[in-house]
């Protein structure tokens, strides 16, 4: 176990550039630690227990730290969790120190009790550390409140007691660099929790330098730290076989956005998140883990926030994957394909977000960017590899109408699913998941639409495999179409009601000529125009299109009844269409 553990941090964290020396006071101390515990200096248990004491008690740390700029970390908890599994087989001074950061704080000797009894708030009035009374009243409702919508809410079990004489959760308000953290302390091993742990809450007491400051962070932590002894009273992360953490901080994160959705202290980790798809999943990086927290907001639209209580439930007894896979079976779906789906919810994000099917909150969130881009006339072949639990975005561009036939060519298909996306200006968006070597025909694509690809690595790691990457190969082709015509497809609804229809009426369109830009009118009975507009592209295309009419003329008045003509220029002839409108 050890030995797994020693290998779980070596792919923590690597925040320093290249280049940069440790001789340089600009480093931050986190970033001066790692280097040094990388080059040999500072052995394992120094390295957990100097970044914890850079975090809790910079004063302890060695005069060459303490100079060295200090920053915001939210891997506490993490640190803690690999000090306690440490300690066990440390010995003389590297045992001292971990037995150092693992002591509760002593300097802390006021004590508020929340409303409910539950929480006993532990803070002081001076000094650096010094909290505002008003602060700590507001925290210990926030405590109340996130018990009540964890336990009594979402059904979760009660943390095990940690003294029966003082029952209240400890909750320490200080300065901690960040947000908080949480330690685990003693086993409380049950029937039903056999590796669960006693634990206990640290918490900043100012939230002056977090992403989300004051109060609302101050709320967030409380729902994530209050989750992390719930999980740590289910299971500490040193018990399971694979390296666990990432679903600790990812399902907390998301626990966050559940008790205060409009907080969206999150969103703070979507750049680094949506901008690595390319790693693996269950990376534990300091970012990665933390945005990681929208697969678990997938899971709860599809499924109801009682998915990420029976992941919890069934990881108390199992490894994590069959854990995660045997809540996702009781719903009639596996993590594999869970997983590939994420990939397809994170291409609807920013400007293509559909909040009714996909994020609620996708339109905040950035749009993934393509790892290879690639145009087709009539073949195309591309290649590439990823590691495990991790997906590439392949953009297609057809440049004419066509069938598109995907072909894969893959060494191991039983370790692949592939998504294709086919996204038609203004209309919407065809997906499909695929597994290993099948093909996939898309019919009647066109220059007018994004075609995404995305192949994903489904393989579930064993720790000797963690991050091996595998090779995959694409041969793509655009057969002919014959018997396209160009013209109005539909137009919906019609009759035409604006009062009632407050979306507009949808003109859909099929131009097979290329143009980069659609003039359409609407002409009323005396062949007079009322309306005009324009849809204006960077290139040109041909394909099928929408276009709306608010049933307003171009001064904004609300046409009367009538029957009304839809004219469309765009270079070719189009027959024109008739639109009923009834006011």
């Amino acid at each position: 176990m050890l030995k797994r553990i020693f290998l779980w941090l070596n792919i923590w964290l690597v925040i320093a550039p290249a280049g940069l020396v440790a001789e340089s006071r600009q480093i931050s101390r986190h970033s001066v630690l790692q280097m040094d515990f990388q080059s040999g200096r500072l052995s394992r248990a120094e390295y957990v227990a100097y970044q914890l004491l850079a975090l809790m008690n910079h004063a302890d740390l060695p005069l060459i730290y303490q100079e060295h700029p200090r920053e915001m970390s939210r891997m506490g908890t993490a640190f803690m969790m690999e000090a306690r599994s440490l300690v066990e087989t440390s010995q003389g001074r590297e045992k001292e120190l971990l037995e150092k950061v693992l002591y509760r704080p002593d300097n802390l000797p006021l004590i508020h009790i929340s409303p409910s009894g539950l929480f006993k708030m532990h803070y002081t009035d001076a000094g650096a550390n010094a909290a505002a009374d008003t602060f700590i009243m507001q925290s210990a409702l926030a405590y109340d409140q996130v018990y009540d919508i964890i336990i009594e809410q979402l059904g979760f079990d009660p943390p095990p007691i940690d003294d029966p004489a003082e029952p209240e959760y400890d909750v320490y308000i200080y300065s901690v660099g960040g947000y908080g953290l949480s330690t685990p302390e003693n086993p409380a091993p049950s029937e039903k929790y056999p590796h669960g742990y006693t634990s206990y809450i640290s918490m900043d007491n100012e939230f002056t330098i977090t992403y989300t400051k004051g109060v609302d962070g101050m709320l967030v932590t409380a729902a994530h730290e209050f989750f992390h002894m719930v999980q740590m009273g289910m299971r500490s992360f040193s018990t399971s076989e694979f390296d666990s953490r990432w679903l600790f901080e990812g399902t907390a994160t998301w626990m966050e956005d559940y008790a205060y959705d409009e907080i969206n202290d999150y969103v703070q980790y979507l750049p680094y998140y949506m901008g690595n798809l390319k790693n693996s999943f269950h990376t534990f990086d300091g970012l990665h883990e933390y945005g990681s927290c929208i697969f678990y907001h997938m899971l709860e639209k599809k499924y109801g926030a009682e998915i990420i209580k029976t992941m919890w439930s069934e990881f108390a007894q199992r490894d994590v994957w069959e854990a995660l896979d045997g809540a996702l079976k009781q719903r009639g779906s596996s993590f594999k394909s869970e997983f590939a789906d994420h990939m397809i919810w994170n291409y609807f994000t920013g400007v293509r977000a559909h909040p009714e099917r996909y994020y609620a909150e996708g339109g905040m969130y950035p749009l993934v960017q393509p790892d290879q881009t690639h145009s087709i006339d009539e073949s195309l072949g591309f290649s590439d590899r990823t590691a495990c639990l991790s997906a590439h975005y392949i953009k297609i561009a057809p440049t004419t109408f066509g069938n598109l036939l995907i072909t894969p060519s893959l060494n191991s298909p039983t370790h692949w699913l592939y998504s294709v996306i086919a996204l038609p200006v203004n209309l919407e968006a065809r997906t499909s998941t695929s597994a290993g070597n099948a093909t996939v025909l898309l019919s009647d694509v066109s220059a007018s639409e994004d075609i995404c690809v995305i192949p994903t690595n489904v393989f579930l790691p064993a720790n000797g495999d963690t991050y091996v990457e595998e090779d995959y190969t694409y041969d793509l082709s655009l057969g002919q179409v014959t018997g396209i015509s160009a013209g109005i497809r539909h137009i919906h609804p019609n009759p035409f009601q604006p009062a009632v229809h407050g979306s507009g009426v949808c003109i859909a369109v099929r131009l097979t000529e290329k143009t980069k830009r659609i003039n359409y009118h609407i002409i009323n009975e005396n062949g007079r125009v009322i309306y005009s507009n324009s849809v204006q592209f960077d290139s040109e295309l041909n394909g099928d299109f929408s276009l709306f009419w608010d049933g307003a003329a171009q001064d904004g008045t609300v046409v009367s009844s009538g029957i009304y003509l839809f004219y469309l220029d765009a270079n070719q002839e189009i027959k024109p269409g008739k639109i009923a409108v009834i006011n």
